[in-house]
């Protein structure tokens, strides 16, 4: 026989709300009787006594189950409420009073628990003979309304715990006396008891969910980290605002870098205007953007990034990708990229407005006040950022960086590489299909430069660090190198040989990826010695030190920085007048040092309430409940036939809808197997997917497209609703071929993993 029967099932019901009915009278009756109860403790008389209540009205098994939950609902119950020395130290004393030979005279504290215990047992037999077997759910809403007006009145503090259980006993009962009228009908479904089970379990995320969410006084809300929680289930749903925000504020535009704006080069003139100061005893450069593709007049990212939160621990895997965290991965590898690599602190104060956190190498731990850890964001390119702008931030974080200075760095990097050709590296499948990328008008020059550049070179860190060096030989650094020509920008600038930072930058990037090795254009600020301070660990960055450099992946490694300007944070910096003037010097103010215990893998938790493990319990109910809702409503979404509609709403003309729809169909192309590739036009990705469905769709439907990109003509309505109908039969395809727990998990809550679909026959 199951232990979860019917029977048993409503006896659970019916005396968890039989406890909270009675802990909710108990308080009236105390306070009546001036007591001064609160509502934790009446709770433990009301356990104590159904303990005895139901042991002696059914199987003997029940008491030590019954033991077991009540010593932990106490414990909880105490604990939450605060009242956990009173009530421990009641029980304490109650089983020394039990364990004397002699009982003449109760201690004080032991006769008044057993007193109350007395006045609670005729309630507590009440509700039991009432859930029991006098049932009836119309007196319970006027009853149960009584007890928290009366509560209201004289025990005010306690009105939220006694609001939350009587709305839970309501609920449960209202459930218990549907199922009861379903039985009398004789209609078939579930039982009273199991549906009263059913309410039990979905009653405290409800009411949890509607009270910890609820906005306070000042507007803003009353639980952040489960708010946090549902917005990272919108990020990682896709839904919402979840691709909006993706990255940060930050360009060289501001700094005077990018004076055409639109196309890299031309002639600069740079403020000295401070915008970091930062407390450090390694200078690095600060990474502020980066960018994947180059189309010859400047960088840009071609794919949509996502956001991750920085602190949240379902994002561990995406931020160890990110940051190269883990890497290498073998044993012997890591003792030799430990002897050419370096830990380094920085504290930042940030004076540009925006949302930018600048940071380098593969980030180990971050903490910070303004803005909170928990406000922070990174996206699959390693960038920080957050989703409110700031007029200042201060933030700390510990990294690890490449130390190209280390003693036998060239010799420990050659056998790193060697190590490296047996290793499996996804992050290098992933950075060689987007980091690889060239333009088809790139000039021939270009790639013969980077093979003069790399002439006798065998691994790919001596073909990167020969780019670099022929760049720092050959080229001049100037700030007015003019205007430049309408040709390839890298071109342009291997002819002419004199530019800033930019045209290094992108020149290596360009040249590495000539010979195969995956690099990104990297933009963010250099320091310099302080002159506001004589401390040895203050440094500073200008709109002067805007800079620009490059990354280069390393199979087994992961990303490595090269400048082949040389840049020397040894120089001091000039600050413009008035901003130097600074009687006690710089000194960043220091954050708060986290303990130990509040900083795991980067998470913090509240010290003010011993570590929060009731925050991880309601995070764990609610994000269930909140993943198994959006999981229905996604899956209903998908293929409701009101996609139309849903553009029509959120855009205001067809050409934004037909975009959206396009990038839609895309994304459900790549579950059959059909990915886009950087060197795809419309016409050849339409090809290729039009060949896994053995029909031409795609390139019918994607003609619309071409003729509003290439032939600046509007699309109609009409073509809209053709790419909806065609998206909307393309995903009834795609849950035929995943096939249910396949597309529940991949399609419908987006995990990763799984083999792709391959080509069939299906026609939409």
């Amino acid at each position: 026989m199951k232990f979860l029967n019917s029977k048993t099932a409503g006896l659970m019901a019916d005396t968890l709300c039989g406890i909270l009915l009675s802990a909710a009278a108990c308080m009236a009756l105390f306070s009546l009787l001036q007591y001064g109860e609160g509502f934790g403790s009446c709770l433990l008389f009301v356990l104590t006594d159904f303990a005895l209540i139901v042991i002696f009205t059914r199987k003997w098994w029940i008491l030590p189950a019954l033991i077991a939950a009540g010593a932990l609902l106490t414990a909880l119950a105490a604990w939450l409420l605060g009242s956990a020395d009173e009530t421990f130290g009641a029980v304490a004393a109650f089983f020394r009073w039990c364990a004397q030979p002699y009982h003449d005279a109760a201690p004080d504290d032991v006769s008044a628990f057993l007193w109350r215990l007395i006045i609670a047992l005729p309630v507590c037999l009440a509700v039991f003979a009432y859930f029991r077997k006098l049932f009836c759910f119309p007196p319970l809403p006027f009853v149960s309304a009584a007890l928290l007006v009366w509560v209201y009145l004289h025990k005010t503090a306690d009105v939220w715990y006694v609001l939350i259980a009587l709305l839970f006993v309501v609920f449960v009962s209202d459930a218990k006396a549907r199922g009861a009228r379903i039985s009398r009908d004789g209609s078939e479904g579930i039982s009273s008891a199991m549906l009263s089970v059913s309410a039990v379990i979905v009653m405290p995320v409800v009411l949890l969910a509607a009270f910890l969410c609820a906005p306070q006084k000042d507007g803003d809300w009353q639980c952040k980290p489960f708010v946090n929680a549902v917005q990272d289930i919108g990020d990682y749903l896709g839904i919402g605002d979840g691709r909006l925000a993706a990255g940060g504020s930050f360009s060289l535009t501001e700094t005077g870098f990018s004076p055409l704006e639109q196309r890299l080069g031309g002639n600069v003139t740079v403020s000295n205007k401070l915008t970091l100061k930062v407390k450090t005893d390694t200078p690095v450069c600060l990474a502020g953007a980066v960018f994947n593709t180059y189309d010859g007049k400047s960088w840009y990212d071609s794919q949509p990034l996502e956001r991750f939160r920085y602190t949240n621990f379902i994002w561990q895997g995406k931020r160890n990708e990110a940051f190269d965290i883990g890497k290498p991965s073998d044993g012997r590898m890591r003792e030799l990229f430990g002897q050419i690599s370096k830990s380094v602190e920085m504290e930042v104060e940030c004076r540009l407005q925006g949302r930018t956190l600048f940071a380098a190498g593969r980030l180990q731990e971050l903490t910070g006040e303004k803005p909170d850890t928990a406000d922070v964001f990174f996206n699959n390119q390693a960038e920080l950022f957050t989703l409110k702008p700031y007029s200042s931030l201060m933030y700390r974080f510990r990294t690890v960086v490449a130390d190209r200075k280390a003693d036998r760095f060239d010799t420990n990097m050659r056998e790193l590489e060697r190590l490296a050709e047996d290793c499996a590296d996804e992050g290098w499948d992933a950075a060689a299909a987007e980091y690889l990328q060239l333009p088809d008008t790139l000039p021939q020059s270009v790639y013969d430069a980077a093979e003069e550049a790399a002439q006798g070179c065998e691994t790919p860190y001596q073909k990167a660090a020969a780019i670099e060096k022929w760049l720092a030989d050959n080229c001049v650094y100037t700030l007015t190198p003019g205007m430049p020509d309408d040709g390839d920008f890298v071109a342009s600038f291997l002819k002419q040989k004199k530019g800033y930072c930019v045209y290094f930058a992108s020149a290596m990037t360009v040249m590495a990826r000539c010979l195969g090795l995956p690099a990104r254009y990297v933009i963010g600020f250099a320091l310099q010695r302080s002159p506001l301070s004589d401390a040895n660990n203050a440094y500073v960055a200008t709109n002067a030190t805007a800079h620009a450099w490059t990354e280069v992946y390393f199979k087994g490694i992961g990303w490595m920085p090269f400048d082949a300007t040389n840049w020397d944070s040894d120089d001091e910096a000039v600050i413009e007048s008035g901003l130097s003037q600074s009687g006690s010097g710089y000194i960043p103010q220091p954050l708060p040092a986290p303990s130990p215990s509040a900083v795991i893998s980067g998470v913090q938790t509240d010290s003010r309430s011993g570590g929060v493990p009731l925050a991880a319990v309601v995070s764990v109910l609610c994000v269930s409940a909140a993943i198994a809702l959006i999981a229905l409503i996604r899956y209903l979404g998908l293929f409701a036939k009101g996609c139309y509609g849903r553009l029509c709403r959120k855009y205001d003309n067809a050409g934004d809808k037909l975009n959206a729809c396009y990038a839609k169909v895309i994304r459900q192309a790549a579950f059959l197997g059909v990915r886009r590739q950087p060197s795809d036009t419309i016409q050849t990705l339409a090809r290729r997917i039009d060949d896994a469905l053995d029909n031409g769709a795609m390139s019918d439907v994607c003609r619309a497209v071409e003729v509003m990109r290439f032939g600046q003509k509007e699309p109609s309505e009409q073509d809209v609703k053709r790419m909806c109908e065609f998206s909307l039969e393309l995903e009834r395809l795609l849950r035929v071929k995943l096939g249910f727990r396949r597309y529940l998990w991949r399609r419908i809550l987006r995990l990763p993993g799984g083999r792709k679909i391959a080509s069939g026959k299906d026609k939409p």
